[in-house]
């Protein structure tokens, strides 16, 4: 029997498992795929992109992208130069487009936003502090009659009333 089981092939555990691994690494990478062309078209970050990608895929930028390498492969300075202008002429020009959207978009709201708010405080007076504000405001004599004029009472008032009479 020895020799029978000699001819049989052995069956390739570590291989199996490779392509177990393979096959899901693939159902994955296709899933995620999916899920990247469902977010393309179906959301505002997605419209971003595929829009630059558009602009990218014009041939007038690839065009002034190929300009701007050096055709020898190398980085001088002009190139260098060149390349960091066309960056910042980007940025200027992004930077200026959202400027002129806010712009006309203050225009079609307004020129300012104004945020008011109204503040209503309410307080519990007990009558027994009522009676001591009373109190205060007939020592504080008739010089202030009305009961909104701040009427500043110390410790003594009465003491020092009696002094000045």
């Amino acid at each position: 029997m020895v020799g029978a089981d000699e001819g049989a092939p052995m069956f390739d555990w570590d291989g199996a498992a490779r392509a177990h691994a393979a096959a899901q690494e693939r159902a994955w990478d296709e899933q995620m795929y999916a899920n990247h062309d469902e977010w393309l078209q179906n959301s505002w970050g997605g419209w971003a992109v595929r829009t630059i990608r558009g602009f990218a895929g014009n041939s007038f930028f690839q065009a002034v992208a190929d300009s701007l390498n050096d055709q020898d492969g190398e980085q001088t300075a002009t190139s260098i130069i060149l390349t960091n202008g066309a960056r910042l002429a980007v940025i200027l020009a992004m930077i200026l487009m959202t400027l002129a959207v806010g712009y006309v978009m203050q225009m079609i709201v307004g020129q300012d936003i104004v945020v008011e708010q109204e503040v209503i405080v309410e307080e519990e007076i007990r009558e027994s502090d009522e009676e001591d504000d009373e109190k205060d405001q007939e020592d504080a004599g008739e010089e202030n009659e009305s009961p909104r004029e701040g009427v500043v009472t110390r410790r003594g008032a009465k003491d020092r009333k009696k002094e000045h009479k």
